[in-house]
């Protein structure tokens, strides 16, 4: 069980961190506006991340339109940066408590719903900037967006899938070792 618990929090941490790494360059949200531009690179999490370049050059946005979601972006810049940085903090948290001696699981709970509520606090500021952005959509513009995002959809599921299914594999192929290991074992005790 303590084994599980710490997993968990590991995994709570992780997608924190890759939350709020996914907001921007550096983990920040500041690189949304250079994309909007063109001046900066590719991120993830942004309007230009995770296929959205794609979807971005296909809704053909006006200008002001570009400018518009570049407002609403910067609206949510210091936001995300700030769970950004406690989602750092609460990993760097959890490193020490694995160097630790001892293990202290109230600790490795209380740290454990930390990374959830920053994992929460961004998943909601993200929400709420996304449906800003589709504000300044018009409405032939919002059913291409939601038919491209239909699309990544199903390939991000058709990837867990794939993954899912090695892992599976990969599972099989451990208790397959594991089991030789034992009749080896067995054989030698004969």
């Amino acid at each position: 069980m303590k084994t599980k618990g710490i997993m968990l929090l590991a995994a709570s941490l992780l997608l924190v961190v890759g939350l709020g790494l996914s907001a921007g360059e550096e983990g920040t949200a500041e690189g949304f506006g250079k994309k909007l531009s063109g001046q900066g690179e590719k991120m993830r999490g942004g309007p230009e991340g995770h296929g959205s370049r794609q979807i971005m050059e296909e809704l053909n946005l006006t200008e002001e339109q570009r400018e518009q979601m570049k407002i609403i972006h910067e609206d949510y810049v210091d936001q995300m940066n700030a769970v950004g940085e406690a989602a750092s903090a609460a990993r760097e948290a959890f490193e020490d408590v694995l160097d630790a001696d001892d293990l202290d699981e109230d600790k490795i709970r209380e740290l454990s719903k930390a990374a959830a509520e920053k994992n929460a606090d961004m998943l909601v500021l993200r929400a709420k900037m996304m449906k800003e952005l589709d504000s300044v959509l018009t409405p032939e513009q919002k059913k291409i967006a939601d038919e491209k995002k239909a699309e990544f959809k199903e390939k991000r599921q058709a990837r867990r899938e794939e993954m899912k299914q090695r892992m599976q594999e990969h599972k099989e192929k451990m208790k397959q070792r594991r089991e030789k290991r034992r009749e080896g074992k067995d054989d030698d005790e004969e």
